[in-house]
């Protein structure tokens, strides 16, 4: 998948820059107002499953502002499942980035004309690191189109209104400008995510049980936390009486060719359905920067979240059974949102995240659990 997410970010970069530039020139969309009753609205974002799980409030709250309209939303393979957990559209549609450049290529256009015979009155552009994005969305030619935009990476003048992106800010506070311009706000009450309860391993389910994120995460790596630290923090979460410790992953963890301490179990390849599930249930949960961070919190599940070469002023949990760790060692974040999340480190490794100690995290977890002395 690397090889095609390369070829997509060089294409966007340069004959993306060509086609919203012709693409401008022919606009003319400006001083256009967004629909009252729209029958059919389209919801895009390829990139970053967690964005798309802060979203739900959002999505939800469209079915509410238009309880009359069709909501469809359009994404990466890799979000699908995520989107879906939402509970927001009535219909997914998936381009592949697993399968490769030429399979995600096909697709786009099989989505186009499918998409473009729906006529949509509403297209909601959340992506901000992909020209693509953009230029798909005035082909479809809506009747009313908003989006992000940038000075920094310039996506063209090809939405009807335009919310400018600003990197340093809260992704709530973005959403709260692209969905302002239709007069949406998200959704009040608690939060939501669908997921498929129960435990997933063949052992019976414990009554309590701690989950800790160890997972290798292949675009950015570093924002995994380093093996000794969190082989270090599973010995010490194991001897917490009544709480069974999972570390959970995907094909690849942190913790492969490491011996796990005794007591804890390592369960791999979870859907995220059911690692939802497994979240759900559990008394607190330990995680790097992910997707799955935006999962707990979208679960209300108390939540250590450690940050590093992000910053969490972006992406960061805001509930108030969630604790943040953020070593800023002054070069954070190095992460550039506004230039496909390439990673700028300017030191020999993540020492950002090298810097949190299993104490810190432990004393994090202890607040949560209630129990000040673990």
């Amino acid at each position: 998948m690397k090889g095609a997410v390369k070829l997509l970010s060089l294409a966007d970069r340069y004959a993306g820059l060509f086609l919203v530039s012709a693409l401008s020139l022919a606009a003319g969309r400006e001083g256009k107002a967004p629909p009252a009753a729209p029958r059919m609205i389209l919801v895009m974002k390829f990139w970053e499953g967690g964005v798309i799980v802060i979203g739900g409030r959002y999505f939800r709250a469209l079915g509410l502002a238009f309880p009359g309209a069709e909501i469809d939303f359009l994404t990466l393979d890799i979000n699908s499942e995520l989107a879906a957990m939402t509970g927001a559209f009535g219909r997914i549609s998936v381009l592949r980035i697993r399968a490769g450049f030429a399979a995600f290529c096909l697709d786009a256009v099989r989505a186009f004309f499918e998409l473009r015979s729906r006529r949509y009155d509403i297209v909601l552009d959340l992506e901000f690191l992909s020209r693509f994005s953009s230029v798909f969305t005035f082909l479809l030619a809506p009747g009313f189109s908003a989006g992000f935009g940038s000075g920094r990476y310039w996506r063209g003048n090809l939405h009807s209104a335009e919310a400018a992106f600003l990197p340093d800010a809260h992704m709530t506070r973005n959403f709260d400008a692209v969905f302002g311009a239709i007069g949406v706000s998200p959704e009040e009450g608690p939060p939501r995510l669908e997921v498929e309860e129960g435990w997933p391993a063949p052992t019976p389910a414990p009554k309590k049980y701690i989950v800790v994120n160890a997972d290798r995460t292949p675009l950015i790596p570093e924002r995994n936390w380093p093996a000794p630290q969190l082989t270090a923090l599973l010995k010490s979460l194991s001897g917490l009486e009544g709480f069974r410790v999972v570390a959970v992953s995907g094909a690849e963890s942190v913790l492969d060719g490491v011996a796990l301490p005794p007591g804890v179990e390592h369960i791999r390849g979870l859907s995220f359905r059911r690692l939802g599930g497994l979240l759900k249930g559990a008394s607190l949960f330990i995680t790097h920067d992910s997707g799955p961070m935006h999962m707990a919190e979208a679960l209300g599940v108390p939540l250590v979240a450690l940050f590093g070469p992000e910053t969490p002023e972006r992406y960061g949990p805001r509930s108030p059974s969630s604790r943040v760790i953020y070593r800023n060692p002054g070069c954070s974040p190095c992460i550039d949102v506004l230039d496909a999340k390439r990673v700028r480190c300017v030191r020999s490794s993540n020492e950002c995240m090298a810097a949190i100690t299993p104490e810190e995290v432990l004393a994090a977890a202890a607040e949560l659990l209630g129990r000040g002395g673990a």
